[in-house]
């Protein structure tokens, strides 16, 4: 992650090369051979990575370094949105916090977060309303991130047999691959010493607007500067769909997504709110795409040059590092395309409209077109209010085209999918993109 960036651009490298070192003296841990392993192997790198100890630093050592980087060809933004652990980037810049502040507290959250016992998060295609009967002592709300989705977060087995119950009742559900439950009742015993450490710390109000995670509005500078606030935006929902909501009150304008991928920016502008005229940009590309960092930083460097809007910028967070995204500003573009059947073009129709495109061809793959998991979700959900029929989530992940989606579809019947063909084999980006999410 940003390996391609920090080997040919010097000014990332160093910020980075702090970051790394504020939080390697914090933690007793050299940071940049996990970031970047070279003599160990694949799944033994990404164990490491994937430790909340871990991640949550480098998280924001990145996104810091990236909007550091902005900075020094002018790119500014006039508005922030950051996803859990990253709106803490987003108030450093802001200047509620020095860069070495806030590096101490986020590793600090993650150290505390780390000791807890093991917890687990579910993406779910419903709305708040609609997940909150199933809520209970032992699963809550962990985010909201959807018109009709949201995330929920707890005990192992509870959210086991949550996603049970849910693929039971036809509601698509996907595991998210953390280790921890994140915003759950299960951080409760760490948020008194959390609270007691951030006190001890120096805050400022803030200089930049940014957006509270708490509420999805922008922050208040008493929040901005209590311990309180921080210790309730640990433990409580993100509401992230909120904070898009939000920001997509000052449109027209340019939206950056700080970090890795596409993710966020594949929220935004699925968002019931937004519309063709809202321009997503993003920093790095995901890992299932083939872009040279470099390259695509520039070319985005390129195309904000060209725009004459006021910018927002949205970074992305607490997924593991390597996460899903959406490609909306990839290389490749749809092309138009007659389908062959009413019942294809009405399957079309959904997919366009959730993953913002004018059109795409049948044969077109939805991930190189610039879906991910979540959006696929979306697609199955919309299909099921348009057909009546349940397409289970495996069987959409291994048929990713207009015209497989439209065979699934003709075949299942109800939430009876035992007579659904035999999906076939993911082709290599597929199965790199799973992966990846």
């Amino acid at each position: 992650m940003a390996r391609g960036l920090y080997e040919s651009n010097g000014s990332f490298r160093e910020t980075l090369n702090h970051c790394l070192k504020v939080a390697g003296e914090c933690l007793h841990i050299d940071l940049k051979p996990i970031l970047f392993p070279d003599h160990i192997p694949d799944d033994l790198a990404r164990r490491q990575i994937s430790q909340t100890i871990v991640t949550q630093p480098i998280l924001f050592s990145i996104e810091y370094s990236l909007a550091k980087l902005l900075h020094t060809y002018g790119v500014n933004p006039t508005g922030m949105l950051g996803h859990s652990v990253s709106e803490y980037v987003a108030a450093c810049l802001a200047g509620v916090f020095s860069c070495e502040t806030a590096l101490e507290i986020v590793c600090k959250r993650g150290q505390l977060v780390q000791s807890l016992p093991e917890g687990s998060m579910l993406a779910v295609s419903l709305s708040e309303l609609d997940i909150t009967p199933y809520l209970n002592d032992r699963v809550t709300l962990g985010s909201t991130i959807g018109e009709y989705q949201c995330v929920v977060s707890g005990y192992p087995d509870s959210i086991y047999h949550l996603a049970r119950s849910l693929d039971t009742a036809g509601v698509e559900t996907k595991p998210v691959r953390v280790t921890r439950a994140f915003h759950s009742m299960m951080l409760d015993p760490i948020l008194d010493e959390f609270r007691t450490f951030v006190k001890g710390k120096a805050l400022s109000p803030p200089e930049r607007p940014f957006i509270s995670c708490l509420d999805g509005s922008w922050i208040h500078n008493s929040d901005a500067q209590s311990a309180d606030y921080w210790t309730r935006q640990l433990r409580n929902p993100v509401r992230f769909y909120e904070g898009i909501t939000t920001l997509l009150q000052r449109v027209p304008a340019t939206f950056l997504e700080v970090g890795k991928g596409t993710m966020l920016s594949g929220l935004l502008t699925t968002h019931p709110l937004s519309s063709k005229a809202v321009t997503c940009l993003n920093t790095i590309p995901a890992s299932f795409q083939t872009d040279n960092e470099t390259e695509f930083f520039n070319q985005t460097l390129r195309q904000l040059k060209d725009f004459d809007q006021s910018s927002a910028v949205a970074f992305r967070d607490s997924l593991p590092p390597s996460s899903e995204n959406r490609g909306a500003e990839s290389n490749i573009q749809p092309k138009p395309s007659r389908h062959s059947s009413q019942h294809e073009e009405k399957v079309a129709a959904i997919v366009c409209e959730v993953l913002g495109l004018d059109t795409i061809g049948s044969d077109q793959n939805i991930l190189e077109m610039g879906g991910n998991s979540l959006m696929i979700m979306q697609v199955l959900s919309r299909l099921k209010l348009v057909t009546g029929k349940t397409i289970p989530l495996k069987a959409a992940f291994d048929n990713l085209t207009v015209n497989a989606l439209s065979k699934l579809c003709k075949f299942a019947n109800g939430k009876e999918t035992s007579n659904i063909p035999k999906a076939t084999k993911p082709r290599a980006t597929d199965q790199a993109k799973l992966l990846e999410e």
